[in-house]
């Protein structure tokens, strides 16, 4: 049974470990069709389903956990709900969604809670730690995985204790303290080694290997990288697979082994061309664009480019088609409860108007009983100004329920264009990112050629320089930044304006992406200037306004 199997087993929930076969789908649908709807049964199979769908079908998986959660909070069937909600927020967060994705799996731990049940509790707090550490809040991320860590321990989960782990390391080295990080990844990867956990130990490696190459120890971070690529080809792992020869590539490069390199980001783009995963495409174009930049063969370099800038766009028009079919889906979701409550309200009004309608028929009844005769007329026009007011209500009452469905309409297509617009504004954030970092990349390569000899390569190159120098100051893409960027913090751009001192056109860009939480490294390639040259923009706007020294200029902006 399915409650019995990915919550109470510690399965890992969050990672591409379990693919079932065809005859395991077909016979899980087959009882589905011949099991009677609106029972415990019944949404147990539905979950089963999603379980098994979620990595190879995910649009699929999400049809039947919406479908099971309709069916369970029918039957108030609390457990059947929370796994529900679970899996949402799990499907959620696999598109990127992280805000819809973090209220499923809260509730999902509320109910966990409530119903004492601590494998529901731990799984659920390690994938939130996931997202709020994508949703880049990692205090908050921390915090849930050092919950799920508790949870594991409590019930003897030594998998899912190595999960919790692994993820913190992770959150050390995004810190700089790879002591710390080596340390969490080396008792995680004891663990699964005890639990003979292949998949698990495969995984840790790759982070060993990650935390080496951000120390600059390449060889050793090649070591891991060689192991994990070795266990994930033993277990027939292929999206894994392209991540160490990502990974492995890009050690070799910075190895000055450009041979050894590009063959190996050759190979993630064949094994990802082949399981038609479109990420590591992009990721195989990057390394490889990086390679032959390094090398010098700087045409190749910037065709690679520009074929992963194609493939981000083509990933980005699918997924947002298919996060906009989600979202229609949640809403439904969520139209329909509200639609129940409605008609719960609107019964109740009915009792209460029908018994007021019984007590004063009877009254009438009474009243006609002591003086039939005499007060025949004025019954009559009793009765008349009571249908009246039965038709004055009823009309009332369509009138309200329209004003109702219009406000949901409305409010849906308010949602729906926030978070449309919410998107549109990070893309063209993080399109800035990377066009600034290819520029200061080809500036900084060109201005060391400088110093070669040969008046027409000088003067060339000078050109060049000039015309990449010129491309950091154009306006037009901040812009559109601005118009998108208005669109979903309104009067933002007001608000600092109303300081006594005036910010420059540099200080109201600088204020826009501090509200965006950008890191320091991204905004100072945003606006093309060095961290140096940051820290002294940063403390003239704190002067500008007005702020005292102990006082946080981000978090100042954060609640404009």
């Amino acid at each position: 049974m399915f409650l019995s199997s990915p919550l109470s087993a510690g399965a890992n929930l969050t990672n591409n470990k379990f693919f079932p076969t065809t005859t395991l789908r077909q016979g899980l649908r087959f009882e589905l069709e011949n099991t009677k709807p609106l029972t415990v049964e019944y949404v147990n199979l539905l979950l089963q389903l999603t379980e098994h769908l979620a990595d190879l079908e995910p649009d699929t998986a999400f049809y039947y956990a919406s479908l099971a959660l309709d069916q369970a909070t029918a039957q108030d069937y609390e457990l059947g709900v929370a796994v529900a909600d679970f899996y949402l927020g799990k499907l959620i967060f696999g598109s990127s969604v992280f805000g819809e994705s973090s209220q499923y799996l809260l509730r999902a731990l509320d109910k966990f809670t409530d119903l004492g049940h601590s494998e529901g509790m731990a799984n659920s707090a390690n994938l939130l730690g996931m997202v709020y550490y994508f949703s880049m809040q990692p205090e908050l991320a921390e915090e849930y995985h050092r919950m799920a860590y508790d949870l594991f321990n409590q019930i003897g989960n030594s998998s899912g204790k190595a999960q919790a782990l692994g993820a913190l390391g992770h959150l050390y080295e995004k810190k700089g303290d790879f002591k710390m990080a080596l340390k969490q990844q080396e008792i995680a990867l004891e663990l699964y080694r005890d639990a003979n956990i292949e998949e698990g130990m495969a995984d840790i490696y790759e982070n060993i290997g990650s935390i080496y190459e951000d120390i600059g120890n390449h060889d050793l971070a090649l070591k891991h990288f060689m192991l994990a690529l070795s266990m994930n080809k033993k277990l027939n792992r292929p999206v894994p697979e392209i991540t160490n020869y990502n990974n492995i590539g890009d050690s070799y490069r910075k190895l000055n082994q450009f041979d050894s390199a590009t063959h190996y980001s050759l190979l993630a783009l064949r094994l990802a061309e082949k399981v038609d995963n479109k990420y590591q495409m992009r990721s195989a174009f990057k390394d490889l664009s990086k390679a032959y930049f390094t090398m010098g063969d700087y045409p190749k370099s910037l065709d690679y480019l520009n074929r992963s800038y194609d493939l981000y766009e083509e990933i980005y028009s699918q997924e947002s088609v298919t996060q906009l079919a989600r979202l229609q889906t949640m809403f439904q979701i969520e139209k329909k409860n509200k639609e129940i409550e409605v008609l719960e309200k609107e019964r109740e009004i009915g009792l209460v108007y029908r018994y007021s309608l019984a007590s004063i028929a009877l009254l009438t009844t009474l009243l006609i009983i002591v003086v039939m005769n005499r007060q025949r007329i004025k019954n009559l026009k009793n009765k008349e100004i009571l249908e009246e007011r039965d038709r004055t209500f009823q009309a009332e009452q369509k009138l309200l329920e329209a004003q109702l469905s219009n406000a949901r309409l409305n409010e849906n297509r308010l949602n729906a264009d926030l978070e449309q617009r919410s998107k549109s504004l990070a893309t063209h954030t993080l399109h800035l990112i990377e066009k600034n970092k290819l520029l200061e990349n080809i500036k900084s390569s060109l201005a060391a050629s400088l110093k070669l000899e040969g008046a027409e390569r000088r003067l060339m190159q000078k050109e060049i320089l000039g015309k990449i120098s010129d491309s950091f100051n154009h306006d037009q893409e901040w812009t559109d930044f601005r118009q998108n960027f208005e669109q979903v913090h309104q009067s933002f751009f007001n608000k600092i304006q109303e300081f006594p001192s005036e910010l420059s056109n540099t200080e109201t860009r600088l204020c826009a992406l501090i509200k965006l939480n950008l890191s320091t490294q991204d905004i100072a390639i945003v606006l093309g200037i060095s961290i140096d040259s940051l820290r002294i923009a940063r403390y003239r706007l704190k002067k500008k306004l007005g702020l005292q020294k102990e006082e946080s200029l981000k978090a100042f902006i954060q609640k404009l």
